[in-house]
């Protein structure tokens, strides 16, 4: 098994019950048809949702075919474009006109368009203004609805990841969708198709200023989301790892190109020329110091993705006014939006610390060599001292950054990026639901710049059951941001 499919892999073994080495051929057996309909050949966002498909479908699946309309066949430029970013150079993505393709000898067919028709696994995907639609063969051949509206970028993206969720467990053989679905982007509420509000038009210019702090799975999807739409702005974006080769399997940004890249620069690459993002390659702990000198300021949006619930407390205890929390775990995406102004459940109590849970500065002192005492003060120069009391297999880069006149923070810096060897522990990933959860954080994080949010919400969604859910969790009295909020209230 490959690093780049390991984790996809991971889930789809633990999803069936069986080994992983059982799966480790799946899905190279597997043929999957995306099929682009005629009807929206010409929608941009519809379009996008073709691509992201392919994207994501590459990722875990490389026997993909195309099927386009003539008034589309450009876009399959992109999409052979993506197969060698992802598999390499001498990746091929099959591609036809849309009246050549049979369906019939596919595992899976994922129609981007209303049409809906009687094969063994087809997945129709559709949009309307901020509203997601998706629905199967398993009820029947109706097509979806026409569309009120033209869709916009966010509820064509996530559509695609709906359909990919489903193409995912057709090749898993499990049952698809009974039931057609649709989903608000706006108001994240669920419903059947043509039923929900489209919601308004998304204006021309949209400018954020926000700091993104964790650049993984989840952030690249909010990454993607953000640059196919009209945010402008400034970001600044935290996060002490580089991209390693079993990120392409989850993370919907990530190419063969950027492997070794800090993932705070990928952010950044991703999201100019529109959002100038300043990459900072470093712990948050770290990056708080740049807080505390002056150096850089809360602003008034701060959206985080990350898998570390005592970084999450830290960042909650930010108190920026708009805090958004994005989550992956399996099958789950999640996205938390703590309103500072209201009782809404915060970071705090939504994610609770193991008392078990190693301390970060004893984790960093142990990586280093160096005792907890000397970490804490990352900001002094390594020593002769820290070099000599330093257990012997820690000496020689000690020595090393010594002689550089290095800091400890620049050390720590140096082992995150470039040094820490990967884990053959993977946490099982899926490019649908990480990108999905950056798609909804995006959307709300628009929402709440044209300021028609309502307050701080918790909404999880399952792509198993295809439920969503859209929960008013509250914090405790005695938690710290509600006496925080009653002492700026007084």
């Amino acid at each position: 098994m490959t690093l780049e499919a390991s984790r996809p892999v991971a889930l789809a073994a633990r999803l069936a019950g069986e080994p992983t080495a059982a799966f480790e051929h799946l899905f190279a057996r597997r043929t999957v048809l995306i099929r682009l309909a005629p009807e929206v050949a010409t929608s941009v966002p519809m379009r996008e949702a073709a691509l992201l498909a392919v994207n994501a479908i590459l990722r875990f699946c490389p026997n993909v075919t195309l099927a386009l309309p003539s008034a589309a066949m450009d876009v399959a430029d992109s999409a052979r474009e993506l197969a060698r970013a992802i598999h390499g150079d001498e990746a091929v993505l099959a591609t036809c006109a849309i009246d050549q393709a049979d369906v019939e000898p596919f595992d899976a067919v994922l129609g981007v368009g209303r049409d809906l028709r009687a094969h063994h696994a087809w997945i129709a995907v559709d949009a309307s203004g901020w509203c997601a639609r998706v629905a199967t063969s398993a009820s029947g051949a109706n097509p979806l609805p026409p569309a009120h509206v033209p869709a916009n970028e966010l509820a064509a993206l996530a559509a695609a990841c709906l359909g990919v969720g489903q193409v995912f467990l057709a090749l898993v053989g499990r049952p698809l969708l009974a039931n057609p679905l649709e989903l608000s982007l706006f108001d994240l509420t669920t419903g059947a198709p043509g039923e929900l509000d489209v919601g308004p038009a998304l204006p021309s210019s949209i400018e954020l200023n926000a700091l993104l702090i964790g650049c993984g799975g989840v952030t690249n999807g909010f990454a993607y989301a953000s640059a196919r739409t009209d945010l402008t702005g400034r970001i600044e974006a935290v996060d002490k790892q580089s991209l390693r080769p079993e990120n392409i399997g989850p993370y919907v940004c990530v190419t063969q190109a950027r492997l070794g890249m800090p993932k705070a620069e990928v952010i950044r690459d991703v999201l100019a020329p529109n959002i100038d993002v300043i990459p900072r390659n470093e712990r948050f702990r770290f990056f708080l110091a740049r807080i505390g000198r002056g150096q850089t300021s809360v602003p008034p949006i701060v959206i985080a993705g990350l898998d570390d619930e005592r970084v999450r407390h830290d960042v909650q205890r930010l108190w920026a006014p708009l805090t958004i929390d994005l989550a992956a775990e399996e099958l789950t995406a999640q996205v938390i939006v703590k309103d500072l102004d209201d009782d809404g459940v915060c970071l705090l109590g939504a994610y609770r610390v193991d008392a078990g849970t190693p301390d970060e500065l004893d984790e960093l002192a142990a990586s280093l060599g160096l005792s907890r005492d000397r970490v804490a003060d990352f900001e002094s120069e390594i020593t002769a001292d820290d070099v000599a009391s330093a257990p012997p297999e820690k000496r020689t880069a000690l020595e090393e950054a010594r002689r550089r006149g290095q800091r400890v923070c620049g050390r720590a810096t140096g082992l995150d990026l470039s040094e820490e060897e990967p884990s053959s522990e993977f946490t099982p990933a899926i490019p649908f639901v990480t990108t999905f959860s950056g798609v909804v954080g995006a959307a709300q994080t628009t929402r709440r710049i044209l300021g028609v949010g309502e307050g701080s919400l918790h909404f999880q969604f399952s792509f198993l059951s295809y439920r969503g859910r859209k929960m008013r969790m509250r914090c405790v009295s005695d938690c710290e941001c509600q006496v925080r909020r009653g002492r700026a209230a007084a």
